[in-house]
């Protein structure tokens, strides 16, 4: 795997997704797949013990060679494509707009009655659009009590 830290950043595989078995992904995240019992306590017990030991390290080996023949690319090929609705303010003509009400002052609920649009549409957009707007609504600073910018 490799990862990059950041907005866009995320993990992907060093390997083709053919090369990399179910079984590797399975013991990179939970460590190794073995048949270990805890001992039991009772020396009498023991032969129950050894008997268990054997179905479970049975059991494992079986669960190993399953794992190892199913790769990444073969579950992929099973999946059925997500569908996304589209992203409203992705090429949206509306966004300038959104941003010069918003640099207006306007709430996002009055930008939205006058585009037609949610109040969250309108948020979404302009968050998606990296839009912030300034400290200064009409030349006067903004001023929010540290309880209200909590809530």
């Amino acid at each position: 795997m490799h990862s990059q830290i950041g907005k866009g950043g995320g993990y992907t595989l060093a390997r083709s997704a053919g090369a990399v078995s179910l079984l590797e992904v399975m013991e990179a995240t939970n460590g190794p797949i073995d048949g270990r019992i805890l001992p039991l306590s009772s020396p009498r017990r023991e032969a129950m013990w050894r008997r268990l030991q054997a179905a479970c390290d049975a059991a494992a080996t079986n669960v190993r060679r399953i794992l190892a023949q199913v790769s990444l690319a073969d579950l992929a090929a099973v999946l059925e494509p997500v569908e996304r609705p589209p992203a409203p303010w992705r090429d949206s003509p509306t966004l300038p707009e959104m941003i010069r009400l918003r640099k207006e002052g306007l709430t996002l609920a009055a930008i939205g009655a006058r585009l037609g649009v949610s109040r969250q549409a309108v948020h979404c957009a302009l968050t998606a659009a990296g839009f912030r707007r300034d400290a200064t609504v009409n030349g006067r600073k903004r001023r929010r009590s540290l309880e209200r910018t909590r809530r």
